[in-house]
């Protein structure tokens, strides 16, 4: 069996001066007064997004070379509090109907469509499904390997152990089974944590003295 790993990664510090004006219409409120995000998850479903435009593209290679065709995969997705899974069908629904040219911002990859089933998509406990088990420690690992803890310090052998394990195009997971958002993140970083950026293809410096 062949088993790969995508993951796709953003926090505050590399979002820090990017804005996306039309993102902020839809995802924040004004109640009494103060704004507040809404009960939505564009955030989240502009991830999956990424993460569906490799994980398709990749399983249509592997399927096609083994069994002659493509062959759909199961989406299953773990089950969270507050989050609208409808939305994210909805959400899915209108990108696929959505054309744009190679123009467009940020249009350089896409969903193979043909291997989805957008009504199938399916949220469990991650208890209960092993796959989402396996998903919660790469999360897991990437997280503590990349974010500094209250006292500074990040674990960059955490992701050594699965970095052979991410999918590689023209041969670095770098932006492909590894994806960091948005582009051009330049730190500060700690020697930890460029170790660790390191090790997904991405050479980013750190700064003495300075962590996330």
């Amino acid at each position: 069996m062949r088993a790969l790993f995508f993951c796709v990664v953003s926090n505050k510090l590399n979002m820090r001066g990017y804005r996306n004006r039309r993102c902020e219409k839809s995802d924040f409120e004004v109640v009494k007064g103060k704004i507040r995000p809404k009960r939505n998850s564009w955030f989240y479903n502009n991830m999956l997004r990424y993460m569906l435009e490799r994980v398709t593209q990749e399983c249509a290679h592997w399927t096609y070379r083994a069994y002659g065709e493509k062959l759909p995969l199961k989406v299953v997705m773990s089950a969270r509090k507050g989050f609208s899974y409808s939305q994210t069908k909805a959400y899915l629904r209108k990108i696929s109907v959505r054309k744009h040219d190679k123009s467009y911002f940020n249009n350089r990859n896409w969903i193979d469509w043909s291997m989805i089933d957008i009504s199938g998509l399916e949220d469990r406990r991650s208890k209960t499904e092993p796959g989402l088990q396996v998903a919660d420690c790469v999360a897991s690992s990437v997280f503590r390997a990349l974010d500094a803890s209250w006292f500074g310090d990040s674990q960059p052998t955490l992701i050594r152990g699965i970095s052979e394990k991410f999918a590689k195009s023209s041969g670095t997971c770098k932006d492909y089974g590894f994806k960091l958002l948005p582009d051009g993140f330049k730190g500060p970083v700690s020697q930890d944590q460029s170790e660790a950026f390191k090790l997904v293809g991405y050479k980013i410096p750190s700064i003495a003295g300075e962590a996330p």
